[in-house]
């Protein structure tokens, strides 16, 4: 009777882990040309629930997966090597109760067009049976015929966040200058801006920010929050 009801706890905690991780966006397409060094696609996972999850991740490539392009995964403990497709056991990842965070995909096409997709998937065990959430890149399209790399305009996203030191903007092709201000509104910092960049905040108190996206013109694009920690 209580090995019944110690097992009946770790499955109700298990899926009680599950309902409380969310990821946004929860599925992500990848497009890129071969000639393209990185491209770096973050994801916030979010914990929602009242409690800690700890978790474990492993990437799965469907048959498709050229050879040639390599693959990196960052959480938050590590960024791993080209082609670690399974975080190690001694490692773990906890994400606390009502945090936010970036999970981050990394593909290296290395010269190589092709189209693939890959799942990124959190588990609550180090043999990697009790699925959690599945973060799915349901299209990666990498050809000569591209013209834009990461996440859709809509997907327009700042990352790491939250952050410690430096902040950058996924889909940033658009994005000519970046203006901080604090919670009440007062402009902190500015920076001019070209695709890839990253922006120092190492200086700032920690807390919240607004952040605030501008093209060539002037006009805004977008207007996101960031977390200094």
């Amino acid at each position: 009777m209580r090995i019944l009801l110690l097992n009946l706890l770790t499955i109700i905690s298990t899926i009680a882990g599950a309902a409380q991780l969310s990821f946004s966006p929860e599925s992500i397409d990848i497009t890129g040309k071969p000639s393209d060094d990185i491209i770096i696609v973050p994801s916030a996972l979010t914990n929602d629930g009242a409690e800690d999850v700890v978790f474990y991740w492993k990437v799965e490539k469907d048959a498709a997966f050229p050879s040639e392009w390599q693959t990196q995964i960052c959480d938050f403990r590590l960024c791993y090597g080209e082609d670690v497709d399974f975080s190690s056991p001694e490692l773990p990842n906890t994400i606390k109760a009502g945090e936010t965070m970036d999970m981050k995909v990394y593909l290296l096409p290395n010269g190589t067009e092709g189209e693939s997709s890959l799942d990124l998937t959190l588990y609550s065990d180090t043999e990697f049976k009790d699925a959690l959430i599945t973060l799915k890149t349901a299209s990666m399209s990498i050809s000569n015929t591209t013209s834009v790399f990461g996440q859709k305009e809509k997907e327009l996203i700042v990352y790491p966040n939250p952050t410690s030191d430096y902040f950058q903007v996924g889909n940033d092709n658009k994005v000519k200058k970046i203006i901080v201000y604090n919670i009440v509104g007062k402009e902190i910092k500015r920076f001019n801006h070209i695709p890839g960049k990253q922006h120092n905040i190492e200086s700032l108190r920690n807390g919240l920010y607004l952040i605030r996206l501008f093209d060539g013109n002037g006009e805004i694009i977008k207007a996101l929050r960031l977390s200094k920690r």
